[in-house]
């Protein structure tokens, strides 16, 4: 009876390997907030009191049970731990080196565009000095003035790529989500910005949803910027003593929005459209006592500021 009992117990356990998968797992242990230090602790945990029943078992059956075989079953119990331990370590290296291979791509496609523009721009350097020569040449500064805010415009764009650095947004989270957004705004023919004043390496809040918010919100940014003339959307990353602030402000094209409406379930002002984003960023947000979100919208710019405390 112990041994189909052990076969019983071997294949459920193979079962439930084969059928949840490694995402699930990982999503899973995000979601609950369980780190890397949580599990370890538990599996020592369990190694303990696995030795101690083997001990208790002995010690309750002694004339029965010989001692080689209790002194087996924690040999076992302690080389399974130590397997276990080994492939949690390897496990979480796997996923870091993933991590910075992620994050590596997507630096290195921000350096081809950087690296392209900055060839459009040395091509083109003795064309814009020639131009310029001929705006003073004639005294036009009018004329002068307006090709300098052109020129000056795709400067601050060349420069705006520069902040998309791992060094400068040194959180990969937030870094490959933020670049997979501008990349997909700058497809629709949107001009994404950034500033970013603040380390992001630590952030007094679960970063699996911390991501979830940024992302809805940034998707929401570039569904509305991408209906207006402008097509503008600003990221304004910054901290003081008490808090980390995450702003988003994007064109939109009227005023007449419902800053407390848009937070209901179902509720929408796009056609095609579910509804239930800023309802799942409001829940995340109900369930955590030191993160506020303020809305407002003012002169055609929609903005959503996030903020999170240090200490609430």
């Amino acid at each position: 009876m112990i041994f189909v009992s052990f076969i019983l117990v071997l294949l459920l356990a193979l079962l439930f390997s084969f059928c949840i998968s490694e995402k699930t797992v990982r999503n899973f242990l995000l979601k609950t907030k369980i780190s890397f230090k949580h599990i370890i602790i538990t599996s020592i945990i369990f190694e303990l009191i696995s030795v101690f029943s083997q001990l208790t078992i002995y010690y309750l059956f002694r004339n029965s049970i010989h001692i080689s075989v209790i002194i087996t079953n924690i040999a076992c119990l302690t080389l399974y731990f130590i397997v276990n331990l080994f492939t949690l370590v390897r496990t979480k290296k796997l996923e870091r080196t993933e991590k910075a291979l992620e994050a590596e791509k997507i630096y290195n496609q921000t350096l081809t565009v950087l690296h392209d523009n900055l060839r459009c721009f040395k091509h083109d350097f003795n064309n814009i000095v020639q131009s310029i020569g001929g705006y003073i040449s004639l005294n036009d500064m009018d004329g002068l003035k307006k090709y300098y805010n052109n020129l000056l415009a795709d400067c601050k764009e060349t420069n705006n790529l520069a902040l998309l650095n791992p060094e400068v947004i040194n959180n990969p989270s937030i870094y490959s989500l933020l670049t997979s957004k501008y990349f997909l705004a700058t497809e629709k023919g949107i001009k994404m910005t950034f500033d970013v004043f603040t380390d992001l390496s630590s952030i007094n809040f679960n970063i699996y949803e911390l991501t979830r918010i940024l992302g809805i919100l940034l998707d929401n940014a570039i569904e509305a910027a991408q209906c207006t003339t402008e097509k503008l959307i600003e990221i304004e990353i910054t901290s003081n003593t008490k808090k980390q602030l995450f702003v988003i402000c994007n064109s939109c094209e009227n005023d007449d929005i419902s800053v407390t409406q848009i937070f209901e379930k179902g509720y929408t002002t796009k056609e095609l459209n579910s509804g239930i984003g800023l309802w799942k960023v409001h829940n995340i947000l109900s369930k955590n006592e030191n993160v506020d979100l303020f809305t407002s919208v003012k002169n055609h710019r929609f903005m959503q500021q996030l903020e999170i405390f240090y200490d609430k």
